[in-house]
Order: structure tokens, then sequence, then C-alpha cells
């Protein structure tokens, strides 16, 4: 016997409607079991489109194939999330420099995805002043290294997924090469900066050594009748003398240390002048080698501080044909 679902009443065996409170009756099958009236479709998973052209894209695409769109992720990955409070509860740069090149690298393309995605951002984002860009694109890119190399040794098979990875890792070596060029600018900025402050010392105690020589020159033609106070006061100066003597020396050693070195000074900062820029073109970096020379000079110390630039160039391309155009109609005539 049939009974309605809802009020329990008694059916009929051909009712298809409840009597008592007018529910439809489901039909059953000879074998009184329930039967399936129609057929249902069942969705699995998420179709992705491009916001801009409506093209279908995968889950990892950054980038539209069809229009060039570049799809940006409203939320952010839970582990990114974690990184990134973590990153900044940090007030001291190398605290942070280390906690950014150790932090372990997710096992899963999605927050690879992310975590690749911030440190290019970051690396790429403008900063206060050189010292300041060279020391953390310099960190950051060693992190998108990082990312790169451990994704690709997991999901190395996945082509779309290794496609988009070498377009990073691209990224990372053009980077890592102009930041490798900002560092030797730095570096040839800060040796400059030496060597003028030790220049500017070894003059400083040259000049204080020369006057108390002629101090001392001047005081001695009274040795023999100073009385016991003036002989303390030479032995004094004359230590005195000594240890200025011992300091100049050692600014001397260090100022022809310092000049030794070679100075690089990159191409795109030499520049030339007069007809030197008409008719040539540099075409490589410029050094700088200074020299050091010492000599008496009527019984006076002098020093002699001296330097060579040398700058790779040659001719303007239109300038060596039309001069090499006249010398041989020069040459022709003569003949």
């Amino acid at each position: 016997m049939q009974h309605c679902s809802k009020c329990g009443k008694e059916l009929s065996f051909d009712a298809r409607f409840c009597a008592s409170c007018g529910t439809p009756v489901e039909p059953q099958n000879s074998t009184g079991t329930d039967t399936y009236t129609e057929r249902k479709q069942v969705f699995v998973g998420a179709i992705i489109k491009c916001p801009n052209c409506g093209e279908q894209i995968g889950t990892n695409t950054a980038k539209c194939p069809a229009c060039g769109f570049v799809i940006e992720k409203r939320n952010v990955s839970a582990s990114l999330d974690a990184f990134i409070k973590k990153l900044t509860s940090f007030t001291n740069d190398k605290a942070k420099r280390e906690f950014i090149e150790s932090y372990a690298v997710p096992n899963n393309k999605e927050d690879i995805r992310d975590l690749l995605n911030y440190a290019a951002n970051q690396r790429d984002k403008d900063y206060v002043d050189d010292d300041s860009k060279a020391y953390w694109v310099d960190a950051w890119n060693n992190k998108c290294r990082q990312i790169v190399n451990q994704a690709f040794d997991t999901f190395g098979m996945d082509e779309g997924f290794s496609a988009w990875l070498k377009n990073y890792k691209a990224g990372v070596e053009t980077s890592s090469a102009e930041n490798e060029k900002l560092k030797k600018k730095l570096r040839a900025i800060e040796t400059g900066k030496k060597r003028t402050a030790a220049a500017k010392k070894f003059l400083k105690g040259f000049g204080i050594a020369v006057v108390i020589l002629a101090v001392l020159g001047g005081a001695g033609f009274g040795i023999k009748s100073c009385t016991d106070k003036r002989t303390a006061e030479k032995q004094r100066l004359a230590e005195e003398e000594k240890s200025r003597q011992q300091e100049l020396a050692q600014l001397k050693t260090e100022v022809i240390s310092l000049l030794a070195k070679e100075v690089t000074i990159p191409k795109n900062s030499v520049s030339l002048g007069g007809l030197l820029s008409t008719y040539c073109e540099v075409i490589g970096d410029a050094t700088v080698t200074y020299h050091y020379d010492e000599h008496d000079y009527e019984n006076e110390f002098q020093c002699t501080i001296s330097g060579v630039v040398s700058v790779p160039m040659r001719l303007k391309k239109d300038f060596a044909a039309a001069y090499n155009k006249q010398y041989d109609a020069f040459i022709k005539k003569k003949v």
C-alpha cells in the first residue's frame, strides 16, 4: 500500500495526487521502487575565462594568450599571506633578508605562482636610492631563482607551467645582470671616496709635519744654552715629531696602496667633448691609473700624484668612410 509522503494518508494504486493534502504522488515501477523521470547533469569544477575577451584560460595563466590581458588574482593564498605578515614584522634589514632567502618554497603550483609573482613585483619596484636597490634586488632575485629551480624539479613535466616559469627565469637573469652593473658602479664610487679621504688626510698630516720641522729647526740654534726646562721641551717636541713622522709614513703607505688600484669607469658614464665628440665614439669602459712620486727639491720634500685616463674609442663609421674616401682621392691625385 502506498502512502502520501507529506501527510501519511493511504493512496490508491493509480492516484497521482493525495486526496487529503493535494501533494503530487511520485510514480513507482512495477516492483514498487522509485524510478528516475529525468536525466540530471552535474558540473564539476569551474571554467575560467579572460575578463577582457572571454577566452578560456587555465588556473595558472598570468597573461591571456588571446588578447594579452594581465590576469590579477583578487584573493591572496594563505601561504603568501603568512609570508607577507612575517616579512613585514621585521625591522632589521639583515633579518628581513635572511627570512626572504631562507623561506621554504611551497609545494603546489598555485602557491608557487603567488609567491613568485610577489617576489618579482618587490624586486621591480622603485627604491629610494641605488644602495637600497642593489641590496634588495639581489635578495629578491635569489628568492626568485630558488623558487624557479625548485618548481622545475617538481613540475618540470607540466609543459604549460614550465613555459610560464621560463619567462620568470629569463627575467631573473636580466635583472641580475643589470644589478651587477649597478653594484660595480657603486663600488667604484665608494673607492673614489676612500681615495679622496685618504689623500686629504695625507696632505693634512704632511702639513703638520712640515710645521713641526720648521719649529724644531728654528730652536736648534740655542741648544747649548738651553736650561733644563728647555731641554725637556725639546725632548717633548722631538717625541711629537717622531710620532708625526710615523703617522705620516703610515698615511703615505695607505695612499700608495689606494692609488695602486685601477679604477674602472662604466662606458655609459664617459662622455667626449670638443672635436672628439664629433668624430669619435666610446666603445668600452674607461680606466684611471694613479701614480705617486716623491723627491727632494732644494732640501724640501715634495710629492706628486698624477692620473692617467685610458678611454677606448674609435672613429665614427660615417666619418671614417668620408676620411678614407678623401685619402684615396688624394693618393690617386698624387699618382
